[in-house]
């Protein structure tokens, strides 16, 4: 991942992801288009003064968002991702869906 991109680059890479989710029906996509608005809302606070430490919101951000798109990337490659997020991709097998889910006609598990 490229960390120089910084947190618009981030939210780029999950536009990425969201659509390839949204192409394959895959209901996997509910994470990221979750976290793509919290993410989108701390950049909104960059610049503003609204945070103490605008650099470290921002690296936090983004490396915590490199590590869940990288675990996507390897889920999407066939690749296993690391054992947390194996544990993440692997409970949307297992959980009843949102009420969300069945209305939006969306499939109620995630691909691995």
């Amino acid at each position: 991942m490229d960390h120089s991109r910084g947190i618009d680059g981030v939210l780029e890479d999950l536009d990425g992801v969201i659509a390839r989710a949204a192409e394959a029906g895959d209901a996997c996509g509910y994470f990221p288009v979750l976290y793509r608005k919290v993410t989108a809302k701390l950049a909104q606070g960059l610049g503003t003064g609204f945070f103490d430490d605008e650099q470290r919101i921002e690296r936090l951000s983004v490396l915590f968002a490199e590590r869940y798109l990288e675990a996507a990337a390897a889920r999407d490659a066939g690749e296993p991702p690391t054992n947390s997020w194996a544990l993440v991709f692997a409970a949307g097998h297992r959980w009843r869906p949102l009420i969300l889910q069945h209305l939006s006609g969306l499939p109620q598990k995630c691909s691995v």
